[in-house]
């Protein structure tokens, strides 16, 4: 796999179980909708999987789809360090 893509995938695993945790801290400070968010964390953590089996081979680089990888590993780092900050 090529490297700028294994980056790719590294940073996009990563923001994915940043927004996850990012939804968890939503379901305990937000009760009334805790329901809603549980939710979105576990689509985000099943998100993350799914581009983890990528990486791990389950689906061969060549047919992956372009468009579902950004093209600047710069913004999916800034998108990573904005979520945490929040």
């Amino acid at each position: 796999m090529d490297e700028e893509v294994s980056e790719l995938i590294k940073e996009s695993i990563q923001l994915e179980l940043n927004v996850a945790e990012l939804y968890l801290v939503f379901h305990h400070a937000f009760p009334d909708d805790a329901d809603f968010w549980w939710r979105l964390f576990i689509e985000e953590k099943n998100h993350a999987a799914l581009i983890r089996s990528v990486e791990e081979g389950f689906m061969p680089a060549g047919i992956l789809p372009e468009e579902l990888l950004s093209s600047s590993l710069d913004k999916i780092r800034e998108a990573n360090t904005a979520v945490v900050t929040l």
